[in-house]
């Protein structure tokens, strides 16, 4: 508790620089702007395809352990 700021502003700032990091290696990867705008429009359908099934599966974990 007495760190929480330091933690906060940390993970923040890592959250911002990983989506930016993630974001500029799309473009450093692809040829065109086309070849970009398709590795991007994969790379987030499978990211939220991912990130969707987190709130359910967590739900499940909380209602298997009872807390």
């Amino acid at each position: 508790p007495a760190h929480a700021i330091t933690w906060t502003l940390l993970f923040g700032f890592g959250s911002g620089a990983t989506m930016i990091l993630g974001l500029t290696f799309i473009g450093l990867r692809a040829s065109s702007a086309h070849q970009a705008a398709a590795l991007s429009g994969m790379a987030q359908s499978v990211g939220y395809l991912l990130a969707a099934c987190g709130p359910p599966l967590m739900g499940k974990i909380h209602d298997t352990n009872g807390d």
